[in-house]
C-alpha cells in the first residue's frame, strides 16, 4: 500500500495525459478467462507480517474465499512481505513453514476457481533499494516459480508492488530480468508487471516492450488523494486533521483547510480540487491506462483502488467507487479493491465493536453494489 507518494502525485498531475505510440501489433494472450478474472479484493494484513511467526493464519480462512465468490468476485490479490519470509541475505531462502501457509491459501483459491495473485508486497522504507533489488528478487522468484510451476492457471505471480524512487529505464530492465528468471522455471503462469512511480498509470508508457505474451500490466488508482486519503495516519504527511472532503467537488461542502497541512502537497490539491475532484477528471486519468493498453495491445489491470473509511463522507465514498469501478468495467479493466476487512474495506465498522466483520450482516451494501459486487443477502 501507498506511503509517501504526495510529491510524485503532484508531479504526475502536472505532467497530465500523454498519448502512447502504436508500438506492438500482436495481441497479448494471458492465460485467463476474462469472465472470471473480473474483480476482487485484497486479503491484506495477513502475509505482510514481519516474520513467519507473526502470521495470524486465523485472520482469513476458506470461508473468506467462499464469501468473495458469493460476492461475484473472481480475484484475490494476496500481498506477501516476501523478504521477511526468507532467511535474508545472501540466500533469501523462503521459509518452509511460510510455504505451508501459502500452499493452503492457493489450494482454497483453486478449489473455488478464484484467481490468486502472489503479490510481492515487501515495503522498503528506503526507496533507493529498488535500484539494487534484482539479486534479492532473483533468488525469491526462482524459488517461488519452481514451487508453483505445476499449479493451475488460477495462480499468478506479481513481480513487485509499487516500485518507486527508481528510473523507469532501470526498473524496466530489472523487471525484464525477473520475468526471465520466472520463465526459466515456468512458462505457464501469468505474470503481473508494474511500472515505476508507485505503479502509476502515467508511467506505464515508459515500460519497455516486453516480448513475453503472458503478462498483465498493473496500475493503481487513488485519485484524488485529497479525498481518498483523508484522515490517514500512515502516509507522509499524515492527514489525521483532514476530513469531510466531498466527492465530487462541492464548494458549499468544502471544509476549511487544516493549518498543519499548509505548505504540503495536500494544500496544492485542495486549491485545485475544483478541477481534480470531478468525475470527468478521474475518467481522463483512467483513459491514460486505456490508451497504453490500446497502443501496446496488452492486458491491463487496476491492482489497487480505494478510499480510506475514516474522514470520508459515507455517501461520497460510495459515489467514488461507483464512478471509478463502473468506468473500469466499461473499459473492460479488471480490478481488485484495497482492501476487504480493513480501513479501506467493504464492511461497516462498528464503534462499539470495531473488530467485528460478520458476513453478510456487517457488509456496507450500498458500497458493495457500487463496486459491482452481488448483494449476497438476495437469493437469485
Amino acid at each position: 500500500m501507498k506511503r509517501s507518494k504526495i510529491i510524485i502525485y503532484i508531479l504526475l498531475m502536472i505532467v497530465g495525459t500523454i498519448s502512447c505510440k502504436d508500438v506492438v501489433k500482436a495481441e497479448q494472450t494471458p492465460n485467463i478467462e476474462e469472465s472470471e478474472f473480473n474483480m476482487g479484493v485484497h486479503f491484506n494484513q495477513w502475509f505482510e507480517a514481519g516474520n513467519v511467526g507473526q502470521i495470524d493464519f486465523s485472520k482469513y480462512s476458506k470461508v473468506d474465499f467462499v464469501n468473495v465468490k458469493k460476492l461475484g468476485g473472481g480475484i484475490v490479490r494476496l500481498p506477501v512481505n516476501f523478504q521477511a519470509m526468507t532467511n535474508g541475505a545472501p540466500d533469501y531462502k523462503v521459509n518452509e513453514t511460510f510455504y505451508t501457509y501459502l500452499d493452503k491459501a492457493i489450494s482454497w483459491a483453486e478449489e473455488l476457481k478464484l484467481y490468486i495473485i502472489i503479490d510481492n508486497h515487501t515495503f522498503y522504507s528506503d526507496g533507493s533499494v529498488y535500484n539494487t533489488i534484482e539479486p534479492q528478487l532473483t533468488k525469491i522468484w526462482n524459488q517461488v516459480s519452481k514451487r508453483y510451476n505445476t499449479r493451475s492457471k488460477f495462480v499468478m505471480y506479481e513481480i513487485c508492488n509499487e516500485p518507486h524512487d527508481v528510473a523507469d529505464y532501470t526498473w524496466g530492465r530489472i523487471q525484464q530480468n525477473l520475468i526471465n528468471v520466472v520463465r526459466q522455471n515456468d512458462n505457464i503462469h501469468t505474470i503481473i508487471v508494474n511500472p515505476s512511480g508507485w505503479s502509476s498509470y502515467n508511467n506505464l508508457k515508459n515500460l519497455p516492450i516486453y516480448t513475453d505474451t503472458n503478462l498483465i500490466y498493473d496500475f493503481h488508482f487513488y485519485d484524488p488523494m485529497l479525498f481518498t486519503h483523508q484522515s490517514a495516519s500512515f502516509i507522509n504527511p499524515p492527514t489525521t486533521s483532514l476530513k469531510n472532503i466531498p466527492f465530487p467537488y462541492d464548494p458549499a461542502r468544502m471544509p476549511s483547510f487544516p493549518a498543519d497541512l499548509k505548505g504540503t502537497g495536500f494544500e496544492y490539491m485542495y486549491n485545485n480540487y475544483s478541477e481534480i475532484g470531478t468525475v470527468n477528471y478521474l475518467k481522463q486519468l483512467i483513459d491514460v491506462a486505456v490508451a497504453f493498453r490500446d497502443s501496446r495491445h496488452v492486458k491491463i489491470f487496476c491492482g489497487e483502488l480505494g478510499v480510506h473509511i475514516p474522514g470520508a463522507p459515507a455517501a461520497d465514498r460510495v459515489f467514488w467507487y461507483e464512478t471509478v469501478c463502473s468506468y473500469l468495467r466499461q473499459n473492460n479493466i479488471p480490478f481488485t479493491i484495497w482492501d476487504y476487512k480493513d480501513v479501506f474495506g467493504i464492511y461497516n465498522i462498528s464503534s462499539s465493536n470495531p473488530g467485528r466483520r460478520w458476513f453478510p450482516d456487517d457488509l456496507n451494501l450500498p458500497l458493495v453494489k457500487s463496486i459491482g459486487f452481488k448483494d449476497p443477502t438476495v437469493n437469485e
